[in-house]
């Protein structure tokens, strides 16, 4: 255990955090694959999906309170 969290938990935290890493980062294969298809530049694309980020940033903390508690 690390801070009295399950080692499940820690790895569901560390999966959520690189998925929502990987939707924003400008390097990974799917943004710049995407971007390139849509013809669209890394600023549109952040300013689209950062709402989108966000709300699952909301979940994903709500889902991890829930499994602390439990």
């Amino acid at each position: 255990t690390f801070a009295n969290v399950d080692v499940y938990i820690m790895v569901i935290i560390y999966l959520m955090a690189l998925g929502l890493a990987k939707m924003i980062t400008p390097c990974s294969i799917v943004v710049m694959t995407c971007t390139s298809a849509a013809h669209m530049s890394y600023g549109d694309w952040v300013k689209q999906v950062a709402p989108m980020v966000g709300i699952l940033f909301l979940v994903c903390c709500v889902f991890l309170s829930v499994l602390v508690l439990i």
